[in-house]
């Protein structure tokens, strides 16, 4: 009887492993996918790019700041969360949430104000998974998510903004 107990656990245990593996988020430093699915198509509601900056244009906002975290098989360094603050249209100081400093290489492949964010979902909209949510009283791009090859591991690249806050 022992013995079938084991080789029960053995077979529970690899299947849980192969079906972790068989996963393109199951990495330990890969941060999993965002819930969000495309915006809704209720008239009226943000659910395209161009329908997202112009909202975007309209509002006016030009000083903000957020809070915004990478979605990637990369570094922790690279994930975040960072804090972003954007004064007149351009980024003038960005941390990790923690308040230490943030490499200048990683600064670069951050979106790091709602132009860069939109160009972000516009360079990424045509691969073959691709999914965005726009706040909708604002059109600023809140979850962004693609992946170019659905059956290649690691290839995966996502952004989250949080805490979005327009500031005098």
């Amino acid at each position: 009887m022992q013995h079938t107990n084991k080789g029960w656990a053995a077979v529970v245990l690899l299947t849980l492993i192969v079906t972790a593996c068989g996963s393109p988020t199951s990495s330990p430093t890969t941060s999993p996918s965002p819930s969000a699915t495309a915006s809704a198509t209720i008239d009226g509601e943000i659910d395209t790019l161009d329908e997202a900056r112009a909202v975007w244009t309209t509002s006016g906002i030009s000083n903000y700041r957020y809070t915004i975290t990478r979605q990637c098989f990369c570094m922790e360094t690279y994930i975040g969360p960072f804090a972003v603050q954007v004064q007149n249209g351009v980024s003038i100081a960005t941390r990790l949430s923690d308040g230490s400093e943030v490499d200048p290489i990683i600064l670069e492949l951050l979106p790091l104000s709602a132009e860069e964010l939109f160009a972000f979902v516009e360079e990424r909209q045509e691969q073959v998974s691709f999914r965005v949510t726009y706040d909708q009283a604002t059109g600023l791009p809140l979850s962004v998510w693609s992946d170019p090859i659905p059956e290649a591991a690691d290839d995966e690249l996502g952004i989250e903004v949080r805490d979005f806050t327009a500031t005098p």
